[in-house]
C-alpha cells in the first residue's frame, strides 16, 4: 500500500509539476524555470494528511511564484482510483491541511482575509468556514481526543 501510494505521489507530482515522463531525459533547469514550477506538500507545514480510513490523501500544491507571493491550493487523492481533486481555490496559501476524526471535513490553515487563520470545509461541498479570528497568525493546530480543534498562535 506504501509503494502504490508512493508511486501515485510521485506520478501527481510529475504532472502537477507540468513536467514529461521519466522516458524522457532530463535536462538542467534553469533558476527562472524553477521558479516556474509547481510543488507538491511542504514537510515542514505537516502538508501530507491522509483520512482516518487511509483512502484518501490531503496535499497542498504550490504554484508557480508570482510578483512576491507564491499561491497554495488544498488537493484530495483518492488512493484506490487515483482520482485527485482540488478542494480550495483562494489564490492565497491555504496550507497544513487536516482531516476531521470522522472523515467528513477538513481544516487547513490559509491567509485569504489577511493574517493566517483556520478555516473547515465539509467534504459535502460548499464554502469554507473561518473558526479563529484573531489579530495573530495560527502557527500550529491539531484535533484533539475529545474532537475539537486546538490552536496555537504564533509569537
Amino acid at each position: 500500500m506504501k509503494h502504490t501510494v508512493f508511486v501515485l505521489i510521485a506520478f501527481t507530482e510529475a504532472v502537477a509539476a507540468g513536467q514529461q515522463p521519466a522516458s524522457r531525459p532530463r535536462l538542467a533547469l534553469t533558476p527562472e524555470q524553477t521558479l516556474d514550477r509547481r510543488a507538491i506538500g511542504d514537510r515542514a507545514a505537516g502538508d501530507l494528511e491522509f483520512s482516518p480510513d487511509g483512502s484518501r490523501l490531503l496535499f497542498s500544491v504550490s504554484e508557480p511564484v508570482k510578483a512576491a507571493a507564491r499561491a497554495r491550493a488544498i488537493w484530495r487523492l483518492d488512493v484506490a482510483s487515483g482520482e485527485l481533486r482540488q478542494l480550495t481555490f483562494s489564490g492565497k496559501n491555504d496550507t497544513a491541511p487536516r482531516w476531521s476524526p470522522n472523515g467528513e471535513s477538513i481544516t487547513f490553515v490559509s491567509d485569504r482575509d489577511g493574517v493566517p487563520q483556520l478555516y473547515r470545509l465539509s467534504m459535502r461541498g460548499g464554502d469554507a468556514e473561518k473558526l479563529i479570528d484573531q489579530k495573530e497568525a495560527v502557527g500550529a493546530y491539531r484535533w484533539s481526543e475529545d474532537r475539537s480543534c486546538r490552536a496555537r498562535s504564533m509569537s
